[in-house]
């Protein structure tokens, strides 16, 4: 197997006088554009394993960042695994396991690479970069994978990324026009934004003693700071109860974006002066779906998309009215807005659905 001695945790081969020998590729006939990265199954002639570890040897900061991301968490996530097991697609596999076969069961190994290295830097028996500067275009690689670099304005933009994060439901060719199942990079496109790579916000730059890299983190959407800064929210005590109002801002997308099921949960608390609560209003921005039954599944269509930024609102500033009809004296209004990942839809409408977890974005008191 290629790379078998960094599998079996001995030293890589060496070059008289010492030097580290590169791992041998299998030769690939370059395409005169390299491929974007996309889903699963990888290409033929190289070991995912072995090049990744390659790769983190010598990229250990960035490898470290990036196996504690939910890219590098993809498979092994318990929410993903739970929603596997109810929805167990190939189609779901290849974007989670993109290094694995997504028509076999992944096998652990694999997993656990999640979306790593190869994934998204690997085309064609190369290594994908952004371009480092003006008129650079490729570099000699000294790392032990023998592939050149090669530097592309592309992959630094929402190409590199698309893959991934927008495609059609999987029963397109059932439907009367395709639909998008994610929307995240035509959202990006219609955005205030959409000059602006991805990884100028998801990828921000880390500096080291070396100079500097983009961070591999992906945190921004469990970094706090980061999820506050999406919205600005204006909240203000009306005669009939509370009025949001809620404009998308440092954000080149809807919120939430990604997965289908994503939504804003915006509550609002009556209280009362012995801080009782005495009514609760929400409302749930997201896409939201009719499901239809067919032989053999559940086709769903989008029926409205409310979401701040989304395709009925775009980037324009959305106002919530919550009318509370005994308004005595003495009571107040708390006010929360959070991002919620559903593991899954339940019959009953919003409120009955399995919330897998929590984020808060804004809050406060009136």
């Amino acid at each position: 197997m290629i790379g078998l001695a960094l599998l079996l945790g001995c030293s890589p081969p060496e070059r008289p006088g010492g030097a580290i020998a590169p791992l041998p590729i299998a030769p690939i006939a370059p395409a005169a554009a390299p491929t974007m990265p996309r889903p699963g199954p990888p290409e033929p002639g190289y070991d995912p394993i072995a090049v990744n570890a390659a790769c983190i040897d010598c990229h250990r900061a960035i490898g470290e960042e990036n196996a504690a991301s939910f890219h590098g968490q993809a498979h092994v996530d318990p929410i993903y695994q739970t929603a596997l097991a109810i929805e167990p697609l190939p189609f779901c596999r290849a974007c989670h396991a993109p290094e694995a076969d997504p028509r076999q069961p992944v096998s652990a190994a694999l997993g656990a690479l999640g979306v790593t290295c190869t994934s998204c830097h690997w085309s064609q028996g190369r290594v994908l970069a952004g371009l480092a500067s003006a008129g650079r275009a490729a570099d000699p690689h000294r790392g032990l994978v023998a592939a050149p670099v090669v530097r592309i304005e592309a992959f630094a933009g929402p190409s590199a990324c698309a893959g991934c994060h927008e495609f059609h439901f999987p029963d397109g060719r059932a439907r009367a026009r395709p639909e998008l199942m994610q929307s995240t990079i035509s959202e990006h496109r219609q955005s205030p934004f959409a000059e602006v790579g991805c990884g100028s916000c998801h990828m921000p730059t880390v500096k080291t003693v070396a100079g500097g890299h983009r961070s591999h983190a992906f945190a921004s959407s469990r970094d706090p700071r980061t999820l506050r800064a999406t919205l600005d929210v204006k909240a203000e005590r009306t005669s009939a109860g509370v009025r949001l109002q809620i404009t998308p801002a440092a954000i080149g997308h809807a919120m939430p974006t990604g997965d289908l099921f994503r939504r804003l949960r915006i509550e609002v608390e009556q209280i009362g002066p012995d801080m009782n609560v005495v009514a609760v209003k929400r409302r749930f921005l997201a896409r939201h779906f009719e499901s239809r039954p067919t032989i053999t599944s559940l086709r769903r269509t989008v029926v409205r998309d409310d979401r701040p930024g989304g395709a009925d609102v775009g980037h324009e500033t959305q106002v919530i009215e919550f009318a509370f009809p005994d308004l005595a004296p003495g009571h107040f209004f708390g006010w929360r807005i959070e991002l919620e990942r559903v593991l899954h839809p339940a019959p009953g409408g919003d409120e009955k659905a399995v919330v897998a977890h929590r984020q808060v974005i804004g809050e406060g008191k009136l």
